[in-house]
C-alpha cells in the first residue's frame, strides 16, 4: 500500500526528536543505518536481504533483513508494525537491528537462532 508508506515516513520525520533527525525522512534514516552497520560475521552482504524498517514508540528504528526464502526484491521498505516480518528460525538468513536516530547509533545486530 502506496499511502501507508507515505504516512509511514512522516511518522518516522514527525517521531524522531534526537539532534538533527527531525530534520530526517524515513529513506535518510534508513541510509544512515545501513551506511553504519556491521552485520554479523555469518551473514551475508547487505545487499543479499530483503530489509523491512519501521520506527517504534520510543523513537527506534527497528529491521528485519531477509535473505533466500522470501522472495524478496533486496530492498529497504518502510512498513507498518503488521507488516514487519517476524520470523522465529533462519540463522543468519533473518538479522534483526535497532538504530537510535537521535544518537546516530546501531544499539543491536544480531541473526536469528536455528530450530
Amino acid at each position: 500500500m502506496r499511502c501507508t508508506g507515505i504516512l509511514f515516513a512522516a511518522l518516522l520525520v514527525s517521531a524522531c526528536t534526537g539532534p538533527g533527525a527531525k530534520d530526517l525522512d524515513g529513506a535518510q534514516l534508513v541510509k544512515a543505518l545501513e551506511q553504519q552497520v556491521k552485520l554479523p560475521q555469518d551473514a551475508s552482504p547487505l545487499s543479499d536481504y530483503t530489509r523491512y524498517y519501521k520506527l517504534t514508540a520510543e523513537g527506534v528504528l527497528v529491521g528485519v533483513y531477509i535473505k533466500g526464502f522470501d522472495g524478496g526484491d533486496r530492498q529497504a521498505h518502510l512498513v507498518s508494525e503488521r507488516e514487519l516480518p517476524l520470523i522465529l528460525d533462519g540463522g543468519c538468513n533473518v538479522i534483526h537491528v535497532q538504530y537510535d536516530p537521535g544518537a546516530n547509533k546501531v544499539l543491536r545486530v544480531f541473526c536469528n537462532g536455528i530450530a
